[in-house]
């Protein structure tokens, strides 16, 4: 078997040993990952041998398939992509043993221990409170990106005040000195605003604090973000708490993707005014080290918003997730740059801002190598990590975009799709399960699922007696009174809501026939084309009055 010497002989009898640890379905999963064809390949050949386990002959035969489909791509970067496929299909414990064929030996990359928390409020449903739908969309992004470079991130979704003080961040900060970090991350997106105190005597009136008397007592305001609940969380209190809640050591990047508000207070003539400060002057000058704040826009100023996200995270993941990100320090003034090309109506232009404390251990994106024992040549190493825009799968894995639609070649690319963060969003909205994002992708050929049988949970062979089709029903509530009206798919109970590719179906049974005893509505039951292209055998069904081609 040519393909061996591309791969490793060592690393093929490894991973043959390791045959009885791997769940078939992971694995199966993997085989997709590697090209759909092979997929495909791997569940005709687990069909045949009747197989319930991974065994040594089935993983070299997937592997042997994948050199028949893509001969190029193993041929000249086999292994690298193997590990990276193991490693997306979450088999990563078989990557470790791995050797490169094509050097003598490993080297080591010593990582750090990276931590995040990213916190998106969208404010849905709150009264008199401008919903910011991208803004969770902004935080997966995030995420996302840094990732990338082995930040190991916790999100959360609408939080109040009080979730945010004495949930998220202390357990944030506890997990950061357990786990001694070297890295932290913190990044909030939602409404934010600028107040010139935080409890006070005065009155607010017209946006401005009016004190009356000739006296009052303030405590010391400043930037605010909004917690889902709408009480003000100031910048102040979650900075206060992380400097003080990691050691002086840990490398810190804060982000507020938020407005930064206006600046009005009044107050009479020959007027005591008492102010009690933020408490961040009794820190002391190592609690401050090492500190990266970011503001999404300048200070009174508005940060901009869409459907899509925030202005500010889109540049960031596209900087970010580039092969070498640059010196973080130079991140503000590139995004910056970025953000001026943006056209906007009344010609304000989006600027960002950051203050960097005592930095005298710099952030890298690219942690430090150590080489371990080697007796090869000095060489130069490629960088450790390459950053790519990737494809959640819902599954726990992930491919590249570009990975993506080489691997699901019967997608037409030239018809639209969604991707699963889109989808959500749609059936967010409407409170409703969100269908497979593949769902919305229409095949090159309609017809390569026709007459394809499904079978159901319960048993049932659903039949597929149409092409594939796109379902453009729009949801009305002023038309439609119910929800029920809405269009759903038989399988999964997942409701049209957007452009889905779905084939109509009837159940066939072997004892009798479509026209003796089905009504035309009866066959007019609709599926997705995703569960018959994942799942569907085809068994030679035929409908009544339909020609199979």
């Amino acid at each position: 078997m040519e393909w061996i010497k591309y791969i490793g002989e060592e690393n093929v009898r490894k991973l043959c040993e390791n045959a009885e640890t791997i769940e078939l379905q992971a694995f199966q999963k993997f085989a997709s990952s590697l090209e759909y064809k092979v997929g495909q390949s791997c569940k005709n050949e687990v069909k045949k041998t009747k197989e319930t386990s991974v065994t040594g002959d089935l993983i070299k035969h997937v592997l042997n398939a994948w050199h028949k489909t893509c001969q190029h791509k193993v041929e000249n970067n086999g292994f690298s992509l193997l590990c990276e496929k193991l490693r997306s299909s979450g088999l990563d414990c078989l990557v470790d043993d791995l050797q490169d064929p094509a050097k003598p030996r490993k080297r080591e990359i010593e990582t750090p221990v990276r931590l995040g928390l990213t916190i998106a409020n969208t404010y849905k449903g709150i009264k008199n409170i401008p919903e910011l739908l991208g803004c969770k969309l902004s935080s997966d992004r995030m995420k996302e990106a840094m990732d990338n470079w082995d930040f190991k991130t916790t999100s959360s979704l609408n939080r109040t005040r009080t979730q945010i003080l004495e949930q998220d961040i202390p357990d944030f900060l506890r997990d950061a000195k357990y786990q001694n970090c070297d890295d932290i991350f913190f990044y909030f997106a939602g409404h934010g605003g600028y107040s010139s105190s935080g409890k006070s005597t005065g009155k607010k009136i017209g946006g401005k604090l009016v004190f009356s008397e000739r006296e009052g007592s303030i405590t010391e305001g400043g930037e605010f973000f909004l917690g889902n609940d709408t009480e003000e969380i100031f910048k102040y209190e979650i900075v206060k708490r992380i400097l003080e809640g990691v050691d002086e050591g840990v490398r810190k990047i804060l982000v507020f993707d938020c407005c930064r508000g206006n600046n009005e207070t009044e107050m009479n003539a020959n007027f005591e005014i008492e102010v009690e400060q933020n408490g961040l002057q009794f820190l002391k000058n190592s609690n401050f080290k090492n500190t990266y704040i970011f503001n999404a826009t300048m200070p009174f100023n508005v940060a901009f918003a869409a459907a899509d996200g925030t202005y500010f995270a889109k540049q960031w993941c596209k900087i970010v997730m580039q092969h070498e990100p640059p010196d973080i320090s130079k991140l503000d003034e590139i995004i910056t740059e970025e953000l001026s090309k943006i056209p906007t109506t009344n010609g304000f232009k989006q600027a960002v801002s950051l203050e960097k404390q005592g930095i005298d251990n710099p952030f890298y994106w690219y942690p430090p190598k150590t080489k371990i024992e080697d007796e090869s040549p000095e060489e130069h190493q490629p960088s450790p990590k390459k950053a790519k825009r990737s494809i959640n799968l819902g599954n726990g894995t992930s491919l590249s975009e570009e990975e993506f639609f080489e691997e699901n070649d019967w997608i037409d690319t030239n018809e639209p799709g969604a991707f699963q963060e889109e989808v959500n969003e749609v059936y967010e909205e409407f409170e409703e399960k969100p269908i497979d994002f593949r769902s919305t992708f229409q095949p090159i050929d309609p017809s390569m699922r026709l007459f394809w049988s499904y079978k159901t949970k319960d048993g049932r062979e659903l039949v597929a007696r149409t092409k594939a089709c796109v379902s453009n029903f729009k949801y009305s509530e002023k038309f439609h009174k119910e929800k029920s009206t809405i269009p759903e798919c038989i399988v999964c109970g997942c409701k049209f809501l957007m452009p889905n590719v779905y084939m109509c179906v009837y159940e066939h049974k072997d004892d009798d026939t479509m026209t003796m005893r089905m009504k035309y509505s009866e066959s007019m039951d609709q599926a997705c084309f995703f569960h018959f292209l994942e799942d569907g055998v085809d068994k030679g069904r035929k409908c009544w009055g339909q020609k199979k081609k």
